[in-house]
């Protein structure tokens, strides 16, 4: 809980920021979260200009002085985001970290500026459906599989579809597709199903 309640004041600090003018608003809409903080990963979205590249960093530096978690920017990455070749510049000269383009991963999820492709999203889609995998369907109840799907595999798409449009195709294959969760809920199939995809 302490390191909960440290970790919000670097989040206060940025909206503080953005009040005071010092950070522009990132859109015209307005936007909820500039800051995104899980565990000790942090994500800040700004301008690339330099007035809010030094204010993010001088952001980071204090919180860094007052709490004692420092940041470490060699360490960061940057992902420019519709950036012009003058604004790649300026981030290149004044952070002293990589910057990368997309598609990238944080939190374990794939991220992108378009709409990700079926084989971009299938290894998440087969870590799901590897759920399955050298499980006895036909030795378990009807509720216990039914409870393995709602509460196991369910939350790990749920988790997936908060920040990616998962493709039809790739929900449709996991639910009907061979030894996946059609034949994981219907009694005696499972077995019968994984041997017939040996076979074949």
């Amino acid at each position: 809980m302490p390191f909960i309640l440290v970790m919000d004041i670097l989040g206060c600090l940025v909206t503080k920021a953005e009040e005071e003018g010092l950070l522009q608003p990132l859109s015209s809409k307005p936007l909820q979260h500039r800051i995104s903080l899980y565990a000790d990963d942090a994500v800040v979205f700004f301008h690339p200009r330099e007035n809010e590249i030094l204010t993010v960093l001088s952001i980071l530096n204090l919180f860094g002085e007052a709490s004692g978690l420092k940041t470490n920017i060699q360490k960061s990455i940057v992902y420019p985001i519709r950036c012009g070749e003058e604004e790649l510049i300026t981030l290149h000269d004044r952070l002293p970290c990589e910057l990368s383009s997309f598609l990238c991963k944080y939190l374990g999820l794939p991220l992108s500026l378009k709409k990700l492709s079926k084989n971009q999203v299938q290894p998440i889609i087969d870590r799901v459906a590897d759920q399955l995998s050298g499980w006895k369907a036909d030795l378990m109840t009807r509720a216990g599989r039914r409870v393995h799907v709602q509460y196991v595999m369910t939350c790990m798409l749920i988790y997936l579809a908060m920040a990616v449009d998962i493709p039809l195709g790739s929900l449709k294959a996991l639910v009907t597709g061979t030894g996946n969760l059609a034949t994981f809920l219907v009694p005696g199939t499972w077995e019968q199903s994984r041997s017939s995809s040996v076979k074949s």
